[in-house]
């Protein structure tokens, strides 16, 4: 598996098609940020057995621009 992480905007079938950000380390899906009726951002991560390191600018970069991409309702 590689260690690269990526992140994809993506349509979220269970809100109404609503964009959500699906984050990847290789294949591996890792964790969802989405923007909650509150108008909060949400970072769900997904459940592992082992200790995962993420580069923390690549991940404030990634908040900063699903702060400006999911709209608010």
């Amino acid at each position: 598996m590689s260690d690269s992480w990526t992140a994809d905007v993506v349509n979220d079938p269970q809100r109404d098609f609503d964009l959500q950000i699906e984050i990847y380390r290789g294949d591996d899906h890792w964790a969802t940020i989405s923007r909650q009726d509150s108008g909060e951002l949400l970072l769900r991560v997904f459940a592992r057995e082992t200790t995962t390191e993420v580069p923390t600018a690549w991940l404030v970069d990634l908040l900063n621009r699903a702060e400006a991409d999911l709209p608010k309702e």
